[in-house]
């Protein structure tokens, strides 16, 4: 499609376009053109530059997003939002190190729903940030149970959704969420993406220094699938480098998958990161890992995510002296 040139531009037009026809849709205008505009958010929704048709199931579909938002925006007030945690194992004592808090909501109605079900409402709606300070506060919290518990070398991870991490308001939340816990700042790690560490870049670095200058261990999940400069990760000085779960999936048979794997691990080492292989489900994978000197897995080989008090006996029985007699937790 050529372009409009404008003042010594070109500007391409797209149009998305919802239909909806009568009578089979609608015989009222009114009617008409709210089918019309269903039909033309979910066109958008699937991708822009395209038309989409009204349907009977839009109008079901539209009814239960305006549920899920209504109650969304007052789950934290009703307290209906939970952590799970996966455990993270060293590779070389076969010890569980920490964990990963993994939020989920459970819904008086539609039971517990797991983060890619509402997390990307709640950026929508403008309640990440503040779900994300709970889920930091909620963390450390719990955290400092295992502490009590004498499970004192058990790190907590919690991963920050971009747009807290833009706000100036995370270093604070961190710093008085360490306050009111109590929890030692060694027991938490930071998890942030590759793309949030390509924004802003000085502001960026000044933050992380500033987190590691509380003591916080910083970590860069998903890594691979994103765009960092090798330069950048030179600069970052982070304490742990996750290795993403495509990458995990394919060793040790896929030729490509095993050749990245091995090179991101040689190239840790030289840096000073301590590794984390995500997604590990077979004990082929794990060998190949400890072959080339992994440092930390987690995944479904050694147990998926599980709920709070699940995860603390899970620890006591692992960490306590055998024949010292302890009282679990109901995990119910």
């Amino acid at each position: 499609t050529p372009g409009i040139p404008h003042d010594g531009l070109e500007f391409f037009l797209t149009s998305t376009i919802g239909i909806a026809s009568c009578p089979m849709d609608a015989t009222e205008a009114d009617h008409l053109l709210q089918n019309s505009q269903s039909a033309e958010a979910s066109a958008r929704q699937q991708c822009k530059n395209r038309y989409g048709l009204f349907s009977a199931d839009l109008n079901e579909q539209a009814f239960k997003r305006l549920q899920i938002e209504r109650d969304l925006r007052k789950a934290l007030q009703n307290d209906e939002f939970e952590l799970h945690y996966q455990p993270k194992v060293n590779i070389v004592e076969n010890r569980i190190c920490g964990a990963e808090a993994l939020i989920r909501w459970n819904h008086p109605e539609h039971g517990l729903m797991s983060p890619d079900q509402f997390i990307p409402m709640a950026e929508e709606l403008g309640l990440i940030v503040e779900i994300g300070t709970w889920v930091l506060e909620q963390a450390c919290t719990e955290a400092v149970q295992w502490s009590e518990a004498g499970i004192t070398d058990c790190t907590v991870a919690v991963n920050i959704a971009t747009p807290h991490f833009a706000e100036s308001r995370l270093l604070d939340d961190v710093q008085q969420t360490l306050t009111r816990t109590g929890l030692r700042p060694g027991m938490l790690t930071i998890e942030l993406t590759e793309s949030m560490m390509m924004d802003d870049t000085e502001e960026t670095f000044a933050m992380l220094e500033q987190l590691r200058t509380l003591g916080i261990r910083i970590a860069l999940d998903d890594f691979g699938t994103g765009f960092s400069s090798l330069a950048y990760l030179k600069r970052m000085r982070l304490n742990e480098l996750k290795v993403d779960r495509s990458f995990i999936g394919g060793i040790p048979d896929d030729t490509d998958s095993s050749a990245i794997v091995r090179a991101v691990l040689a190239m840790s080492r030289s840096l000073g990161f301590e590794v984390v292989a995500e997604g590990v489900e077979t004990e082929e994978q794990l060998d190949f890992l400890r072959e080339f000197d992994c440092d930390v897995y987690q995944g479904f080989l050694c147990s998926q995510p599980i709920p709070a008090a699940n995860f603390f006996n899970l620890l006591r029985r692992e960490y306590v002296p055998r024949g010292l007699e302890v009282n679990e937790v109901d995990a119910d």
